[in-house]
């Protein structure tokens, strides 16, 4: 292809859906993070000769401070990269369905051609090679059977 991808979302549906994945995957992640590191240092506060009880008494603001930054940090980088993660693969996908609606309207698209970074370009090549067999296949179908109608015989 020759023109540049263009920025806005090419299979919108496809695309926030799977950036929602990364969104949750991000959230689970961070909230994993979150209670390991709680556990770790509640049990290191509970053995502090003097102060535990002290740290003990802040930790919850503290934790929530920083599991609330974290994800204001995490959620909106993930996001971002999983909507231009998902640009390799909703692009070929939206390339799939234009070059079989040309084959369905009867029109020659030519071969399945994807930009050269994009996912699926095995499909694509998959794609070409699978159409020029079944065309193949039906020129030498039309070649090697005759046409069976006869044209019809006018009698005098």
């Amino acid at each position: 292809m020759k023109h540049p991808r263009r920025k806005k979302l090419i299979k919108p549906g496809l695309q926030m859906r799977l950036v929602v994945v990364f969104g949750c995957v991000a959230c689970a992640m961070v909230l994993v993070q979150a209670i390991m590191l709680n556990h770790t240092l509640m049990n290191v506060f509970r053995r502090l000769p003097n102060d535990g009880p002290l740290i003990l008494e802040e930790w919850p603001g503290i934790l929530t401070g920083s599991v609330l930054v974290t994800f204001a940090l995490v959620v909106p980088i993930t996001l971002g990269i999983g909507i231009l993660a998902t640009f390799k693969i909703a692009g070929p996908l939206y390339r799939f369905e234009q070059h079989f609606k040309e084959l369905i309207a009867g029109r020659d698209p030519g071969p399945c051609r994807l930009r050269k970074d994009d996912e699926l370009l095995d499909l694509a090549d998959l794609i070409t090679r699978g159409i020029e067999a079944v065309r193949a296949d039906q020129n030498q179908t039309v070649v090697d059977e005759p046409d069976q109608a006869e044209p019809e015989r006018r009698v005098a």
